[in-house]
């Protein structure tokens, strides 16, 4: 590689004109990349509609049950979605995926949108039930969205966390959040 390297400088292929137009376009691509720093994209496998959801006044604790009393929300079930959707309401090729789940006696295949590494925790139960802290803090506008997430609406970095902790009066003692 060395060898490689020096033959280049020499003969003119490794020149600062070629070499700092390269730099540049990899520094401006990992900024991009960086500065998404919400994960990647997520397809959900129903398009699951959370505006109309919430135009009926249903509670986010309808569908994600545990999030009062738990770390994890929890994932909407088919089962819960039959009792409302047991018989179509709809034309929407969406609801019919959710009757064909429940059907066959699986379970949705939701992917998670949100993740931490694994020496953080967190608890809904802390920052909802305890907290009081709004569902949209941490998810933006979702209550208004017509297509599921495919990213996280925050980019969960320490600053953000810390920085809301700071603003409450919370806790801002380490083993808090880490493990």
């Amino acid at each position: 590689m060395g060898r490689a390297f020096r033959a280049a400088r020499r003969d003119g292929r490794l020149s600062v004109g070629r070499v700092v137009p390269l730099v540049l376009l990899l520094a401006i691509l990992g900024g991009v990349l960086v500065s998404r720093g919400r994960g990647q994209r997520v397809v959900q496998p129903i398009q699951f509609n959370h505006a109309k959801h919430t135009a009926l006044e249903l509670e986010c604790s309808l569908c994600h049950e545990h999030v009062a009393e738990q770390a994890f929300a929890g994932l909407p079930q088919a089962t819960v979605c039959m009792l409302c959707h047991s018989a179509p309401m709809s034309e929407s090729l969406e609801e019919e995926k959710v009757r064909q789940f429940a059907a066959r006696g699986e379970a949705i295949p939701w992917r998670r949108v949100y993740r931490l590494p694994a020496h953080v925790f967190f608890s809904h139960r802390r920052h909802v039930t305890l907290g009081k802290i709004e569902c949209s803090t941490c998810h933006g506008s979702i209550a208004e969205a017509t297509v599921p997430p495919s990213r996280p609406a925050v980019k969960l970095a320490m600053e953000w966390c810390l920085e809301c902790h700071g603003q409450r009066g919370a806790l801002v003692d380490c083993n808090a959040c880490h493990r």
